[in-house]
């Protein structure tokens, strides 16, 4: 089996497992363009800022978009084992209407369940890292 992550075209990464599945080759595709690398590193950078902000610690750009991009992976693999898509979605759901659209925020409104998926993801990781490192930070 392969596991092939690219960034790339939309239309060459549906073409690289094209091929790879015509030679036999069972294959894990993990692609996505330029422009979702972007997006991808900016709700990162969010995520990973605001898991800092809500269990303490300092950090800079790059630790947020490593803790934040990281957290979007072990979120979704998480949420995968419990059948849930977004986090987003439970959250309005349990408040009931008490919070307000995000729709026409630029960015945030646009990339929400990703955002908060990845939030919770970071969290995730960083209490993980801090349990390595014996609790220190």
């Amino acid at each position: 089996m392969s596991v092939i992550f690219a960034v790339a075209q939309e239309n060459s990464l549906d073409a690289a497992a094209e091929a790879l599945t015509k030679v036999g080759e069972d294959v894990v595709l993990f692609g996505m363009s330029q422009s979702e690398l972007i997006v991808a590193a900016g709700c990162g950078i969010i995520a990973g800022f605001i898991a800092n902000l809500l269990l303490g610690g300092g950090g800079g750009l790059i630790r947020y978009l490593i803790a934040g991009v990281l957290g979007g992976f072990v979120a979704q693999a998480i949420l995968a084992q419990f059948g849930v898509d977004h986090l987003w979605g439970y959250i309005l759901q349990f408040a009931d209407g008490r919070i307000p659209s995000l729709d026409g925020v630029p960015f945030i409104g646009q990339n929400i369940d990703q955002i908060v998926d990845s939030t919770f993801g970071a969290l995730v990781v960083i209490i993980f890292a801090r349990f390595l490192a014996g609790g220190g930070d």
